[in-house]
């Protein structure tokens, strides 16, 4: 196991894109894959592709990195609201240490916006990581797939993604 030093963490810039957007899609298809179909993962992966959306969020969120030696090593947002939008780990960098930075991060950045909670809603791959950091478990949400091609969202009728809503008092 490699050994890093803390990681910096940073607010994102529109210049992080490329390594954000490769982040979330390597990370979707290499980790995530275990828990999903393919054709899951293929949907999923495919929001890297909508630039607009991820410049809106790094705009409108407080939406943060970590890096190690220049290297983005994950990424993670919250809205004003207390949402936790993102929370991804590269997949070179999984366990070390990085999600649970980002993670103190936005939580830190959730109590100065005066939230009383934080709450997100995860994956199968992402449940087990939230319980362990006092996340509690509060229901089941299903969202339809879309599919980004083109330029365009596109919704798939047969592909629906069941994410546990998880929720951490302040």
């Amino acid at each position: 196991m490699k050994n890093f030093n803390e990681p910096i963490i940073r607010r994102a810039a529109e210049a992080d894109l490329p390594a954000i957007t490769e982040l979330f899609a390597g990370t979707v298809r290499n980790i995530n894959s275990k828990n999903y179909t393919e054709k899951e993962i293929r949907i999923w992966a495919s929001g890297a592709d909508n630039l607009n959306m991820w410049k809106k969020r790094i705009e409108r969120q407080y939406f943060v990195v970590s890096e190690v030696y220049g290297i983005i090593t994950g990424f993670s947002s919250i809205e004003p609201d207390g949402y936790l939008d993102f929370l991804y780990v590269h997949k070179d960098y999984q366990r070390h240490g990085f999600a649970k930075a980002l993670l103190e991060e936005i939580e830190r950045k959730a109590i100065e916006q005066k939230n009383t909670l934080v709450f997100i809603h995860v994956s199968k791959t992402a449940r087990g990581f939230f319980e362990k950091h006092g996340y509690k478990y509060e229901g089941d949400e299903v969202s339809p797939g879309f599919e980004y091609v083109n330029g365009k969202t596109i919704p798939v009728d047969d592909v629906t993604f069941i994410n546990s809503k998880m929720v951490k008092l302040l």
